[in-house]
């Protein structure tokens, strides 16, 4: 599978903040149209339990329009190690369906997952950044959802390019959604993680995880009807 590789053509912005400490408060969004907000008001927590190299959510975007289109993201992300990594890349996947409780989780990937390159970067152990992303191509939606999303991590060491946990997704507890839903039992939510050990960006039914708190969930935004503007690198401490 070919994948296009959004370099500084995307927007990367970079922030960083100690894990488990830092809500994520009101950010310099791109431009753009929030179609689903866990993170306003939240706070990162280290994803548990293993495996965990691909992530995602069922989920009911709002503001996405007719037919909905999403052009970016704001990921949001711990790093467990301060090891210096030659590239970091952060790929999404899109899906237009849910399987309705069967296995695998969704169906109908929307084009290829997409593929931004945050470059050689060394980040600062148990902190967690927010990496703001223009996608390189639309994602346009056939339907109104629920929809899905998949994201993974990849880090290059020794000049090995390779799925990595040392990289994960905040989840995020406790505070309402802000904007759109997830779509999974209130008021618990969740996530999937592939527990499975499925690498093609899909879970099984029994790959669902949850924790002890209301409102787990993936700590992201999702964007409508950009362009969002591309952005150099701004790394700001939060501390």
């Amino acid at each position: 599978m070919t994948h296009t590789i959004a370099r500084l053509v995307a927007a990367v912005l970079l922030l960083l903040a100690p894990a488990r400490v830092a809500p994520a408060g009101p950010l310099a969004d791109p431009v753009g149209v929030l179609a689903l907000d866990t993170a306003t008001g939240a706070t990162c927590f280290i994803p548990a339990g293993t495996p965990k190299t691909y992530m995602g959510e069922p989920i009911v975007l709002a503001n996405a329009g007719t037919p909905q289109v999403l052009t970016g993201a704001q990921v949001h992300f711990v790093s467990t190690t301060g090891v210096a990594w030659q590239e970091v890349r952060i790929r999404m996947q899109f899906w237009d369906f849910l399987n309705g409780g069967f296995d695998p989780l969704f169906i109908d990937p929307v084009g290829e997952p997409q593929v931004t390159s945050l470059g050689a970067r060394q980040f600062i152990t148990n902190f967690y950044y927010t990496a703001t992303l223009a996608f390189a191509t639309p994602i346009v939606f056939t339907t109104t959802g629920p929809h899905g999303f998949t994201i993974n991590f990849q880090g290059q060491r020794n000049g090995v390019l390779a799925d990595t946990e040392e990289l994960n997704p905040c989840v995020r507890v406790t505070t309402p959604f802000a904007v759109g839903s997830i779509f999974l039992e209130a008021p618990s939510y969740g996530y999937y993680r592939n527990a499975s050990g499925l690498t093609d960006f899909n879970f099984l039914q029994s790959d669902w995880r949850s924790t002890t708190n209301d409102y787990s969930a993936l700590m992201i935004r999702l964007y409508a009807r950009g362009p969002l503007t591309p952005t150099a690198w701004l790394p700001n401490v939060q501390r």
